[in-house]
């Protein structure tokens, strides 16, 4: 049997250096476990100005990264750089991936198509003022929207179509709908289009701001920023929800299509699909950050306060999930219906249905940064203490990744047993788990939508 070399980490805690197999083994004694530190397979190393912002994955496997101020540029799966295209400037969304696998990106007013070679092949212009996002219609049309106001339509193949004119100030977001109408918003109004760019109806007012809005399935659409407000699909209002003192951070449509919103009052509101308020819940002692439906119907909701709360369907209080000394970041269901949680105090938190604590996760020595749901029920965890871990189901922790030289920003699981993270050093990384991660879980607080 091969002896490695004792040593020891950063931490002072006791490793064995495997030359055999060129990784650590990290040595738990006060639980006669070891945890494998595993080096990265691969490093994609050319980003130079801003952090490293988002990746995007291209059928054939080549990956896709940009970053703020920086260039966009494309890998194959090995690290090895293809192709540098022009910058990107926005920080919440990336690059669109076409389905002939061409590229869309916007800086300043223009937007630009790439071919899979990194080629420029074409370049939108016409806005006056930043592009602030673009989208791609059911049909293939490419939809964008800017600080000028305006909204425009261009072909598959780039060539100006149309301009949707009506917004008074710079258009912050826009929906596709699958007919193909356009829902755009700014600050004070939205619009609705037909496919062709033709405005449909108008929702605006002296009093109405705007912080988010989702169009519902019944064809109604629900804005809200301290007031949630119910329209038509003509922006008649049905119902003005009072009730919030502050803002609304966040609002799910439930599975029998009640309304749930939860603000930085404290409270968590339920409505009915009409706006009826049903139920104010209450129990927070700070600002509530999320919420969302569990499998049975009942409501799961966190907040600044650190704490976890369960409600009935109906908005009764049932438990409260203690242990968090921090605001409690997010949530998300494991595969087997534990509850897993993570917080500002640097640890993860399982917890079983009715709140009790199974396990904490607290080997982190830092901000938890990302953590991505395994299909199998094990948990990556990133941090700003520049590691990336890898969990069991039950919380035993089972591997370190730990070459980033700064924070790590965010991490994407691939295919093949793998996942690539980014970091604060301004590098990707490709790492192994082994065969069988090959999906992420999806549940999780932010995966309910309208």
């Amino acid at each position: 049997m091969h002896v490695g070399v004792q040593v020891k980490d950063h931490s002072g805690r006791k490793v064995i250096l495997n030359p055999e197999k060129d990784l650590l083994m990290n040595l738990q004694e006060n639980q006669g476990k070891t945890t494998k530190i595993e080096p990265c397979v691969a490093v994609f190393e050319g980003h130079e100005d801003g952090d490293l912002n988002g990746v995007r994955i291209f059928p054939d496997g080549k990956i896709l990264s940009w970053g703020i101020n920086d260039s966009v540029r494309i890998w194959d799966n090995n690290g090895k750089p293809l192709y540098v295209l022009d910058k990107h400037q926005n920080r919440r969304e990336g690059p669109i991936l076409l389905p002939d696998n061409t590229v869309l990106t916007w800086s300043a007013t223009s937007l630009k198509m790439w071919d899979s070679s990194g080629s420029q092949v074409e370049v939108l212009e016409g806005h006056l003022k930043d592009i602030t996002g673009a989208k791609i219609m059911p049909d293939g049309r490419i939809l964008s929207f800017s600080d000028d106001s305006t909204l425009r339509l261009w072909t598959q193949k780039g060539k100006p179509l149309s301009i949707l004119h009506g917004h008074k100030r710079g258009v912050n977001n826009a929906v596709v709908l699958p007919d193909c109408r356009i829902v755009s918003s700014s600050y004070d109004s939205l619009r609705i289009w037909n496919s062709d760019g033709q405005r449909l109806a108008t929702i605006e007012g002296p009093n109405l701001s705007i912080t988010s809005f989702k169009v519902l399935s019944n064809r109604r659409i629900l804005t809200w920023h301290e007031t949630l407000q119910l329209w038509d699909e003509e922006g008649q209002l049905l119902s003005s929800m009072e009730g919030h003192t502050e803002v609304v951070n966040d609002v799910q449509i439930l599975s029998d299509a009640r309304i749930l919103s939860s603000s930085r009052d404290g409270t968590l509101r339920l409505w009915s699909k009409d706006g009826i308020l049903e139920k104010v819940l209450e129990g927070h002692t700070a600002e509530v950050t999320g919420a969302l439906e569990l499998a049975d119907g009942s409501i799961l909701s966190w907040s600044f306060d650190g704490t976890l709360r369960l409600w009935s369907t109906h908005g009764d209080a049932i438990a409260i999930f203690a242990g968090h000394t921090r605001p409690v970041e997010e949530v998300s269901i494991l595969p087997n219906g534990t509850i897993l949680s993570w917080s500002r105090d640097w640890t993860l938190r399982l917890w079983d249905s009715n709140g009790r604590s199974m396990s904490v996760l607290d080997a982190h020595t830092g901000p938890i940064t990302c953590v991505k749901v395994l299909a199998d029920g094990r948990i990556l965890s990133g941090s700003a203490d520049n590691r990336i871990l890898l969990w069991s189901p039950e919380g035993e922790l089972l591997t370190v990744y730990a070459e980033h030289t700064e924070a790590v920003i965010d991490l994407e699981v691939l295919n093949a047993g793998k996942f690539i993270s980014w970091s604060e050093d301004k590098t990707l990384r490709l790492w192994l788990i082994d065969e069988n991660a090959n999906a992420v879980y999806p549940a999780s607080g932010t995966a309910l939508t309208g």
